[in-house]
């Protein structure tokens, strides 16, 4: 009966951080807080919930450019119990090597992380990862290779990955800014917007029927 109890609370925090997250897509960023620190205080007992919940936090702050806060909650998720060698810390890990190396390209011990986290999603065939991945080290190690970038952003179009097309090219969009690259850095965000739309017209249409 306790482990029937146990196993119920557990999938309910997993519906709580599911709608946290949909909040976060949303761009409902207090409303999402809210969910995610309530379900926070409760995940302690579940390890692999509570982990997590950590990474989910981490993106929310990436969502919101928070770059320091979401390395801090990566790099808690990544203290917790297995999550390390899941599919979702290895993910995590090579969450933390992009926001690390967004505030400081020169971060040997975050280039080693994207080198760890390159061969682990590598590894397992994520190919959503293995893109993030390659864009990270095309943006902060090899300064913008243009090529590759858009090389490695078709491959997301080819796999339909809309949202995850629409949030690195929103990055590389950033990127260029920052380095006064302004023609570049609005093409990538015309792109950014393009497929954002575009999904939030699907999503509508999808209601709809």
């Amino acid at each position: 009966m306790f482990e029937e109890q146990q196993f119920y609370l557990e999938r309910t925090l997993n519906c709580r951080l599911l709608l946290a997250a949909i909040k976060t897509e949303l761009n409902l960023f207090d409303e999402a807080e809210k969910e995610y620190q309530s379900a926070l205080a409760d995940a302690t007992p579940y390890p692999t919930t509570h982990a997590l919940l950590l990474r989910a936090l981490g993106l929310n702050r990436v969502r919101q450019r928070k770059l320091h806060e979401a390395e801090m909650y990566f790099a808690e998720a990544l203290m917790i119990g297995d999550h390390p060698k899941s599919i979702a810390g290895m993910k995590t890990i090579a969450d933390l090597a992009n926001v690390r190396l967004r505030q400081n390209p020169n971060n040997e011990q975050a280039v080693a992380l994207l080198q760890e986290a390159k061969a682990g999603v590598t590894a397992i065939g994520n190919e959503e990862y293995m893109v993030r991945c390659a864009i990270t080290e095309a943006l902060y190690i090899n300064e913008g290779g243009n090529e590759r970038l858009t090389s490695e952003l078709q491959q997301l179009l080819e796999r339909e990955l809309y949202t995850e097309y629409s949030e690195l090219a929103e990055e590389i969009a950033e990127y260029y800014k920052q380095q006064s690259l302004l023609e570049k850095a609005f093409y990538y965000m015309k792109e950014a917007l393009h497929y954002r739309t575009n999904m939030k017209i699907l999503g509508s249409g999808a209601e709809q029927q």
